[in-house]
């Protein structure tokens, strides 16, 4: 296929000491049969063979190394490759422990902007694999064709499906960086307020076929979210950043906002976040409270008049370890749920 009018694509692998899956994902871009691809390896101070592995590159022109000098954390490495590094009109940023399965995927995504130039990010279905079963599941999409950015906003979260992996997803880069994203070290799911945002600017592309997979391994750093306050904290944008831009593009009362404070459980995951706290954390607890207050008072309100809330608030004061034992029975439950639905 053709160039969508020229516009280039770049395919950014962030890496930290991951060589021996790194050659998968590069092999993997470098399958796409978009003419218009760049591939930019940033490793962010690797200390094993990524060196070694990049030098069989050297003479492959669609492929950039850039190597940090010292380790700048993932977030900020993300935010320099797409910034500094590259000047692509569109972006993807694939992970070094996954790769990409389709290699028409690129062009498709690109042949669908250029019928629909109002799409400012496109995205499609892929498989999650976990390492420790061995299992390998669909994530299908719910949406097909172009949709309504806004529609995909408010219905983030009400759909049955997992709408969203990172490593097939291709963003409008200037719409991105208008954003500002990746600014906040400790929100590790900063690519998730970014898609929200960007939805909220124009319309998506979604391609209903299996283009990537997902790898789930106990080295995923997003698992640390919930066993580190600084990050627990910090992905309170992921939800709070889309919500505060909604309600000032479209206002805090319009049904897409309220639709997205449902869908996605905002209050609820504001409270998961105080409990949390007060749990695990307890001399931050007030730190995060003042945070809410503060951004969102009119949802911090809600969420201290809900019962089910502070029932749980005196469950952990009174009695800890019940509410360790119910927790823990509600997320096996959510668990075998989840299963079954892959199945």
């Amino acid at each position: 296929m053709n160039s969508v009018a020229g516009a280039r694509v770049c395919v950014v692998i962030p890496t930290y000491n991951r060589s021996d899956m790194l050659g998968q994902a590069i092999a993997s871009a470098l399958l796409q049969d978009y003419p218009g691809l760049e591939v930019l390896i940033a490793d962010n101070a690797s200390t094993d063979a990524t060196a070694s592995l990049m030098a069989r590159y050297a003479e492959d022109k669609r492929v950039r190394y850039i190597r940090n000098q010292e380790n700048i954390g993932m977030v900020n490495n993300w935010r320099q490759a797409i910034a500094k590094h590259t000047t692509a009109d569109w972006f993807m940023l694939l992970s070094d422990d996954d790769w990409l399965l389709d290699s028409t995927y690129v062009s498709r995504a690109m042949a669908l902007v250029k019928e629909h130039p109002a799409i400012r990010l496109v995205y499609a279905a892929g498989y999650i694999l976990n390492e420790s079963s061995g299992t390998c599941r669909k994530m299908p999409v719910s949406y097909r064709g172009v949709m309504s950015g806004t529609q995909v906003f408010s219905n983030w979260g009400a759909t049955k499906t997992q709408e969203f992996m990172l490593c097939n997803v291709l963003f409008h880069r200037d719409t991105a960086l208008s954003l500002n994203p990746f600014t906040n070290a400790d929100n590790l799911s900063c690519d998730s307020e970014l898609l929200l945002k960007m939805t909220l600017c124009g319309d998506v592309g979604v391609i209903d076929d299996p283009v990537a997979v997902y790898r789930v391994h106990g080295a995923n750093l997003i698992d640390r979210v919930v066993k580190d306050v600084t990050f627990l904290l910090g992905n309170l944008d992921f939800v709070i950043e889309p919500y505060l831009m909604a309600a000032a593009k479209l206002g805090a009362d319009s049904p897409v906002v309220r639709d997205y404070v449902r869908n996605i459980g905002l209050i609820d995951y504001l409270g998961m976040t105080l409990l949390l706290c007060l749990r695990h954390f307890p001399a931050y607890e007030q730190v995060c409270r003042e945070m809410i207050w503060q951004r969102v008072p009119e949802l911090a309100g809600e969420v201290e008049r809900r019962k089910k809330y502070m029932f749980k608030r005196l469950l952990i004061a009174y009695a800890p370890l019940a509410y360790d034992a119910v927790l823990y029975a509600r997320n096996r439950l959510v668990s075998i749920v989840g299963c079954v639905r892959g199945c």
